[in-house]
């Protein structure tokens, strides 16, 4: 019993990260801005194994493999527009590639580096779901 709720608990977790787009909170320790000028820097995880978002002042996308609670995001791809701050964005794309698992819980993202550490967190308030 204790192996199917697990089972069960990963199957919605998956179903979960693909579910919508997620509003980026902080990339390390890089809030996102309160009220960001124009578009709100977002994640989205597609069922086809993309991703793609806006990191603040570019657009961004890749692919991700997942299994279980593990992620890892490869081909990162980035426009080359230059913003006024950047900050988030430069943290968030030095964060990606270091993605290695992932929680989900109670509406909130969390990427976690190899070592646990969390990298990005996200959140699906203000987004459409």
């Amino acid at each position: 019993m204790l192996l199917v709720n697990r089972l069960v608990a990963l199957g919605i977790q998956e179903t979960a990260l693909v579910k919508g787009d997620w509003k980026i909170v902080s990339a390390g320790d890089v809030p996102a801005p309160e009220n960001p000028e124009g578009e709100i820097p977002f994640l989205k995880f597609d069922t086809d194994g993309r991703f793609y978002g806006y990191a603040g002042c570019n657009r961004i996308a890749g692919s991700y493999i997942l299994s279980g609670m593990k992620l890892t995001l490869d081909g990162l791809l980035s426009t080359k527009m230059a913003c006024r701050d950047m900050r988030l964005e430069d943290a968030l794309l030095q964060a990606l590639p270091h993605v290695r698992s992932y929680a989900v819980d109670k509406g909130v993202l969390i990427l976690k580096g190899p070592d646990g550490k969390v990298l990005v967190k996200l959140t699906d308030e203000g987004t459409a779901r």
